[in-house]
């Protein structure tokens, strides 16, 4: 359907198409039965969201302002992605809400072993809160190698202390 819309896959992303206009590109985004466009080319959006109403139901939710847990906020300068509530989400979630935060710098010649510790209680929820915090990262790239050094014991979760 898509390619008789004559768009093209992205080789970047396979949930990613990509058609050329006289006026620019438009550019369509799916996740299962969402879709993002946007393009420089209103006249082609236009036209897209009525070939696409012509084989789907369809219904338009207007500017982007919440996908996939990332709040998305324009400003002239560009736009600004958020994953706030989605971190309160998870905090409250793991019971973590009434915790006071500090910065913590992580040992750089630590040396940690899967048999170093007691195992955890609950494991599911380590190895939940691990997926939560790696997804997190698409906002928060300088958490992304503290999630690695954790993720490193996804197998068998224990307590050092």
């Amino acid at each position: 359907m898509i390619s008789s819309l004559v768009f093209v896959f992205s080789c970047h992303d396979s949930t990613l198409f990509i058609k050329c206009t006289n006026t620019g590109h438009i550019i369509m985004s799916l996740y299962i039965d969402y879709m993002i466009i946007t393009s420089d080319d209103n006249d082609g959006i236009s036209v897209l969201k009525k070939e696409l109403a012509k084989q789907f139901e369809m219904r338009d939710f207007g500017y982007l302002r919440y996908f996939l847990g990332i709040k998305v906020a324009y400003s002239p300068k560009g736009y600004l992605l958020s994953q706030l509530k989605y971190v309160a989400d998870i905090l409250e979630w793991a019971r973590l809400t009434d915790n006071k935060t500090i910065n913590t710098l992580i040992e750089v010649d630590a040396k940690y072993s899967s048999s170093d510790g007691l195992p955890l209680t609950y494991p599911t929820l380590y190895c939940t809160i691990i997926g939560s915090l790696v997804y997190l990262t698409i906002t928060c790239p300088n958490i992304a190698y503290v999630i690695y050094v954790i993720n490193q014991f996804i197998a068998s979760p224990s307590i050092v202390y």
